[in-house]
């Protein structure tokens, strides 16, 4: 195994690009994770893994290395002052990996099955949120997640770390026009759920689906915009006490995402 002390080595300046730049990660089709369980997560869900960095202060004889030996892929030591440079995370586990990203495709074909959730993410801004949406996801069995092309990067380590690898497992599709796909979703029989405080809303306690539903969530400031609340087919609200006009959207996405699994 290499032993890495250098900040100028290839492999470090590659990984710290990886790291920093969502265009570098676009056009090498790679990104960067850290930390024990979220590369267990990757190597578990069969994300294809490049490189290995693994601190020199790591005992020979931690339980990681059972799972790493068959990993097929390049592996590096690295020093503490090489780790100092990778790690962002306060009290780093010395694990970190180059991996391979996954296709995503928006022409991928719905299919036709009833009483199933599909989630539509539109200008989200928060790599928190993103994560946290995402992780929400695959514990309330979202089918399919659709993210558009102006929300913050799904490969970005903050992403990564707050969705704890569920983003290597739900599907995830992109998109460029969000009205060209809820046509999509509506000539698959898919209805389409907005949430807006309004006159015209239905207490979310209250709505029963009765055929597979789109849930569109919209930017953290702004909400979804009118010409998307135009296209939806039911508006739903959170009732809520005293002053809060509004949630934390990934709070919010949890709530709803909650009423309509225990509906549908």
């Amino acid at each position: 195994m290499e032993y890495i002390t250098s900040k100028e080595n290839t492999n470090i300046l590659e990984y710290m690009k990886l790291k920093n730049l969502k265009k570098i990660r676009e056009k090498l089709g790679l990104f960067i994770i850290e930390g024990k369980k979220i590369l267990l997560e990757a190597i578990s869900s069969n994300i294809i893994i490049e490189k290995i960095f693994i601190s020199d202060r790591i005992d020979l004889e931690d339980e990681m290395f059972n799972y790493i030996d068959n990993v097929l892929c390049v592996k590096y030591c690295i020093s503490s002052g090489i780790e100092k440079k990778i790690a962002d995370t306060v009290s780093p586990q010395g694990f970190y990996a180059v991996c391979k990203k996954r296709n995503h495709d928006f022409l991928d074909f719905i299919p036709e099955e009833d009483r199933k959730i599909y989630l539509i993410i539109d200008n989200l801004q928060n790599p928190g949120n993103l994560g946290t949406i995402i992780r929400l996801s695959e514990a309330m069995a979202v089918s399919k997640i659709y993210i558009s092309n102006n929300c913050c990067d799904i490969y970005s380590s903050k992403v990564i770390r707050s969705s704890m690898g569920s983003n290597f497992r739900v599907e995830i599709c992109f998109f460029d026009d969000i009205i060209s796909l809820i046509k999509l979703m509506k000539e698959n029989k898919i209805k389409i759920l907005g949430s807006c405080i309004s006159d015209s809303s239905v207490d979310i306690r209250n709505y029963k689906p009765s055929e597979s539903v789109c849930i569109i969530i919209g930017n953290e400031g702004n909400g979804l915009d009118s010409i998307v609340l135009d296209q939806c087919d039911i508006l739903v609200e959170i009732p809520m006490s005293g002053p809060i006009e509004s949630l934390n959207v990934s709070l919010a996405t949890s709530i709803l995402l909650w009423e309509i699994k225990n509906k549908i």
